[in-house]
């Protein structure tokens, strides 16, 4: 018995079973309720370090005197944790300017989960007497308006947190809660639906790997033994039924668990079907459809062709199906990606680009093969090529018809062009049975060669028109939905806060702290990418310190009663960006106190910027983009804005006559 046979007969089960048992009972290194723990623990740990100082008549003493490099000071800064001490409820110390000192005294009342600009904070606070006070923060997790490689919106309090991992000061079904040591919830844990690389169990992920290989393998050894025992159909037949049906578990449970929390099966990079829901689903699949072909061509028995006029016909139809597969999948990894394909610009290419090319290498091959069986069938049985070709120009005109009703005609109408020629010229001078030469290696080369640009190129013009497309609306009409959607929720928190109210009816302090205020605790996250304007009205609405420079005109615009409560009411103006308006009342005691009126303006970078990595991020909104279009808009032919370096005119060229909507413009 050889050494092959050996490693096949004792081996490989032994190894089948050992990666069955780790993959059924070894559990990820990574659970929800770990993350909670951790946390807790860290939470725990803070308020422990801080009831141990905040009460040391030193640690108050170098605090107050600000004394940062004391020995009970200089720990705090260590470890990261931001202390203010405050004395008749101004500012006298502070360690860091990580936040704004003067906002965190007045924004917060009581110790708990404090949301800042620049993320989540755990605040303890101890008031040392009658007129000072004490204010330490830790941070619990990062949230920046944007994200870049400078800035990441990671947990802080702990470390190695899945990225999925996300934080929400309201209580969610499903999720877990971070309670501190008195009991009171703080905020809750869940997971997200995207991936986290972070999250794998990496030896997990191999064992799961390495099981799916040998499945695979012994499925194929077994199907060969049918093949051996029964039939080819038999055989072939039950291995691809096996696959199909291991396929479906796969992609309906995302099984294996830890291959499918790889990055590359995240659908924010490619997804397009139900069965290519990601590129690592597409790869996949193309790896299983390149298993069943080669499958095929291994075990087919060749000896006796079925002969037939309508053999020949149905196989000449059968390479438009070959290629359109590979067409489908050409375009989606194109169209619905994020993904550059653009091989004259290396620089845009990245890891998964690779994985697409992969992708289509595989196809290819694939094609080839199926191809060269046709050649066979068509060779052995002695079919006439006046026959063959006669299918392929039938099947040609039929399907160049049907592609006139759809938007991919030019596409399309290339690629049954491209199989009819090269068909006709391979089969016609180059196929001379399974013997390949280097010329002959070198024109196929040269025919898939010309196929891929050109599908390159045509796709790429088609997904840039789709979005210069999408550009040019979004310069219409900028109308944000999900944040009309998520005001409510903020609406209903803003017209319950106690400050707010006092404020409205007795406006002692400075409105300045009253904007400051919401802007730290209500317009957070999401609402970052745009800057809040705020106008006060007493119950009698009566402007309350708005600044001399706010046009009365306006005020009556868009006074409280013209506008729907609570609500964010869309304004736009074509030579400006657009803006939202909104009206909130405040009632005390069942009795109108006054009303805000907010204007919410998006945050607009225009030009090139010296830092766009750090400054810039998706949360920030352009009204144009800078690095591809230039654009102007006209109102009543008459240009109202513009941007970028062409000379547009002032007038509409009444030579542009639009039949549609829109449309394109080519000179």
């Amino acid at each position: 018995m050889s050494l092959t046979d050996t490693l096949k007969r004792f081996l490989l089960p032994i190894l089948f079973v050992i990666v069955l048992v780790v993959s059924v009972f070894k559990k990820s290194e990574f659970s929800l309720g770990d993350v909670n723990a951790r946390i807790k623990s860290a939470i725990y740990s803070a308020e422990d370090y801080f009831a141990q100082f905040s009460n040391d008549t030193i640690f108050i003493n170098d605090l107050f005197n600000c004394k940062l490099n004391s020995e009970k000071l200089s720990p705090f800064k260590d470890k990261s944790i931001l202390l203010f001490a405050y004395s008749k409820d101004s500012l006298v110390c502070w360690n860091s300017s990580d936040v704004d000192p003067n906002l965190a005294i007045y924004a917060f009342d009581k110790s708990g989960l404090l949301k800042l600009k620049n993320g989540w904070y755990f605040a303890q606070k101890n008031r040392v007497d009658s007129i000072r006070t004490i204010l330490a923060l830790w941070l619990v997790k990062n949230d920046f308006p944007f994200q870049n490689k400078f800035l990441e919106n990671k947990f802080a309090i702990v470390k190695d947190v899945p990225e999925n991992v996300q934080l929400s000061e309201l209580s969610l079904a499903g999720a877990t809660t971070i309670l501190n040591k008195a009991g009171e919830p703080l905020f809750s844990l869940f997971i997200s639906g995207t991936s986290s690389v972070s999250a794998i169990d990496y030896w997990l992920l191999a064992a799961q790997l390495l099981l799916l290989v040998l499945y695979v393998y012994y499925l194929f050894r077994f199907s060969v033994k049918l093949i051996h025992r029964y039939s080819f159909l038999v055989g072939f037949v039950f291995f691809v039924v096996f696959v199909m049906a291991s396929r479906a578990v796969m992609l309906y449970f995302d099984v294996p668990a830890e291959l499918y929390k790889l990055e590359i099966f995240n659908p924010k990079y490619y997804a397009s079907t139900l069965i290519t829901k990601s590129l690592g689903d597409l790869i996949i699949n193309c790896v299983l459809i390149s298993c069943g072909v080669f499958f095929y061509n291994h075990y087919v028995p060749r000896a006796v062709y079925t002969k037939g006029k309508w053999m020949t016909t149905l196989t000449a139809g059968l390479t438009y199906l070959y290629l359109a597969l590979f067409t489908w999948v050409f375009k989606t990894l194109v169209l619905d990606s994020v993904i550059s394909y653009e091989v004259y610009n290396v620089f845009s290419l990245s890891g998964y680009s690779f994985a697409g090319f992969f992708c289509i290498v595989t196809l290819l091959m694939v094609h080839f093969i199926l191809i060269q069986n046709n050649f066979d069938y068509w060779s052995k049985t002695g079919s006439s090529k006046l026959l063959i070709y006669g299918s392929l120009a039938f099947f040609a005109v039929v399907l160049g018809l049907l592609s006139t009703y759809t938007e991919f005609d030019e596409t399309l109408l290339f690629v049954i062009f491209w199989n009819v020629l090269f068909i006709t010229l391979t089969y016609a001078f180059l196929y001379r049975g399974q013997q390949y030469t280097i010329v002959k290696i070198l024109v196929y080369l040269a025919f898939y060669a010309l196929l891929t640009t050109f599908l390159i190129e045509n796709i790429y013009e088609i997904r840039e028109r789709n979005q210069r497309r999408y550009f040019s609306e979004n310069l219409i009409t900028e109308r944000d939905f999900i944040a009309e959607y998520m005001f409510d929720d903020v609406a209903k928190r803003i017209a319950e806060d106690g400050f707010i109210k006092s404020f409205l009816a007795n406006p002692i302090i400075g409105k300045k702290e009253v904007v400051d205020r919401i802007t730290a605790l209500y317009m957070g996250g999401y609402f970052n990418k745009y800057d809040v304007k705020i106008y006060a009205f007493d119950k009698h609405n009566n402007v309350l310190r708005n600044d001399d420079t706010t046009h009365y005109e306006f005020l009556e615009v868009f006074r409280r009663d013209s506008l729907p409560k609570s609500k964010l009411v869309y304004y736009a103006d074509t030579t400006e960006n657009y803006s939202y308006y909104s009206t909130l009342d405040f009632s005390q005691d069942s009795s109108l106190v006054g009303s805000l009126l907010l204007h919410l303006i998006p945050k607009v970078y225009y030009g090139q910027n010296v830092f766009p990595e750090l400054l810039l991020g998706s949360s920030v909104a352009f009204t144009n983009n800078v690095y591809q279009y230039d654009y102007a808009i006209y109102q009543n032919d008459k240009l109202v804005a513009q941007s970028g370096e062409f000379p547009y005119t002032y007038y509409w060229n009444k030579y542009y006559v639009f039949e549609n909507d829109f449309e394109f413009i080519e000179e």
